[in-house]
């Protein structure tokens, strides 16, 4: 059997759908596929993927001291070339997640195909380029032409979308609203639940994602008439991939909000089409969100309403608008989330790259 490799330089494996899809359409292609990775505290549930992944611990405190000295990226480089270089080696076919993941594939000799889900021109994306990147997977021609405009290289588009297969529309929901994801003050977790003060009591929050214990002791201390009353739900468990579209049919919008401070200054950041929006729409969820460039789908298709400054009351007429449509725009999110089914997309990839 054939075997393939995921180089994955960062800690949230577990959360990431790209990563985690590329894996499952790999092994369906036939290819016995290992992904390599490293771990962290903070982001766990490894244990539905310990058969197909290899990975090393760093101490967090070592991890803190190295970022902040920015030589955090350059130990794993190392590490990954020591402790997973038998892997890689081996490999008939290998992916590299961004530049570090690239970087290692290229060190051990192999091509790796660029899987680009940071867009980061630094020092370590220039050696990439001077190694020699044969094609990139990237998320949507606007980050492939900031990344590679100058210079380009064969690229195909792969979102970092769900796998569509066997998922229904199921019944409409009711006023029932999340934020999903890694829960934040800067994504704008407090706004959501402060609009419920704006909001009729019917409407109910489910705050749905990993986080710090101090954040979330200060979430429930703040909001505790909110979790009494149910109007609340905080929830850190964890759903394995192919059960996040089924939990998010019962929402009838989802939160999709950015920190406005990093998209004034981050490309990246600010072009980044959110995992959790794809999620939204194969649900077939309204999506409420921040007015940047990665989330102009949503404008594009009529999926929802994207606001300029989010703050409690802006959310609660956003909802009033969609409360007036909400079939229609149910409706128009079930085809936009179809149409970005990530299979399509690597299937397309494969018959011209691979098997062409």
């Amino acid at each position: 059997m054939k075997r393939a490799v995921i180089i994955f330089p960062d800690e949230w494996l577990p959360y990431s759908p790209t990563a985690l899809n590329l894996l499952q359409c790999l092994k369906e292609r036939g290819y016995s596929t290992r992904v390599v990775t490293v771990r962290s505290t903070l982001f766990r549930n490894f244990e539905a993927y310990e058969a197909d992944v290899a990975s090393f611990r760093v101490p967090y405190l070592l991890q803190r001291v190295l970022s902040r000295l920015r030589l955090y990226r350059l130990l794993k480089l190392l590490l990954f070339v020591a402790i997973h270089g038998r892997t890689i080696r081996e490999a008939d076919l290998c992916f590299g997640v961004d530049r570090i993941g690239f970087l290692v594939g290229r060190l051990l000799g192999k091509q790796p195909f660029y899987v680009s889900l940071e867009v980061v021109r630094d020092g370590y994306f220039r050696l990439a380029r001077r190694l020699g990147i044969r094609h990139v997977l990237i998320q949507t021609k606007e980050r492939y032409d900031w990344l590679f405009g100058e210079a380009p290289v064969p690229y195909s588009i792969l979102p970092n979308a769900p796998i569509l297969d066997g998922i229904d529309a199921g019944p409409a929901p009711g006023p029932e609203l999340v934020y999903f994801g890694y829960v934040s003050a800067e994504h704008g977790v407090e706004s959501c639940i402060e609009a419920l003060h704006e909001l009729p009591e019917r409407f109910r929050l489910t705050i749905k994602g990993p986080v710090h214990d101090w954040y979330r002791e200060s979430l429930q201390s703040r909001y505790r008439a909110f979790l009494e009353t149910g109007r609340l739900t905080l929830d850190s468990s964890y759903l394995e991939p192919e059960q996040v579209i089924p939990y998010l049919r019962r929402f009838a919008a989802g939160f999709c909000f950015y920190d406005a401070d990093v998209v004034a200054r981050d490309f990246n950041y600010a072009s980044c089409p959110s995992g959790k929006l794809f999620n939204y729409l194969a649900a077939g969820m309204l999506v409420i969100g921040s007015d940047v460039l990665g989330l102009q789908v949503v404008r594009e298709k009529q999926c929802g309403v994207l606001l300029s400054e989010p703050s409690p009351r802006s959310i609660a007429e956003a909802i009033a608008v969609i409360e007036q449509d909400r079939e229609g725009y149910r409706q128009r999110c079930l085809a936009a989330g179809a149409a970005l089914d990530f299979r399509t997309h690597f299937d397309r990839f494969w018959e011209h790259v691979i098997a062409g």
